[in-house]
C-alpha cells in the first residue's frame, strides 16, 4: 500500500459518536505515521447519514475539523462547509449501494467526489449480480445504485 486512512464513524443514526479528544488521536496519528515519499497518511473520517449514504472525508492538512453529519445533514452542507476549511479535501461515496445507507446522488458536486468507492470489505457495487456483491443475508445490496 502507498497510502492509508482510518475512517471513523462521525455519528450513528444522526447522532454524534466519535469525541473531540478521539479525531485528535486520530489526527495526531496520521500526522505521526505520515513518511512522503514511502507511506502517505490522511486524516479522514466517515460522514455517516443514514438518509443519504456515507462519505469518506480525506484531508491533505492534518489540522481539520470532524464535520459531523449532525450539523451537516446533507452532502451540500458537508461539501458547502468544507469549502471554509483551510485544508484541501475530497470526499468518497462509500459502500453505494449497500441497502441499510445507499449513496443518495440527488447530490453530487465533482469537486468534492472525484471518484467513488467500488469495492470495500462490504463488498462490490459495479454491477448487480457480480460474484463478489454483498452477502444478500448480512448487508443487501439495493438496486439501481451500483456504479459502473
Amino acid at each position: 500500500m502507498d497510502f492509508g486512512a482510518v475512517t471513523d464513524h462521525d455519528c450513528t443514526r444522526g447522532k454524534r459518536e466519535m469525541r473531540d479528544d478521539e479525531w485528535d488521536i486520530i489526527r495526531a496519528t496520521a500526522a505521526s505515521m505520515n513518511g512522503p515519499g514511502r507511506f502517505i497518511t490522511f486524516t479522514a473520517f466517515e460522514w455517516s447519514c443514514q438518509a443519504h449514504g456515507h462519505q469518506n472525508v480525506y484531508y491533505l492538512n492534518d489540522d481539520a475539523p470532524l464535520l459531523g453529519c449532525d450539523e451537516y445533514p446533507t452532502p451540500a452542507d458537508l461539501w458547502e462547509a468544507l469549502t471554509e476549511v483551510p485544508s484541501p479535501s475530497i470526499t468518497v461515496p462509500h459502500h453505494v449501494a449497500r441497502d441499510q445507507t445507499p449513496t443518495n446522488w440527488d447530490y453530487f458536486d465533482p469537486a468534492f467526489v472525484p471518484i467513488v468507492e467500488i469495492t470495500s470489505c462490504w463488498g462490490n457495487y459495479e454491477h448487480e449480480g457480480n460474484a463478489y456483491e454483498c452477502d444478500p443475508n448480512w448487508s443487501p445490496s439495493l438496486p439501481g445504485h451500483f456504479i459502473r
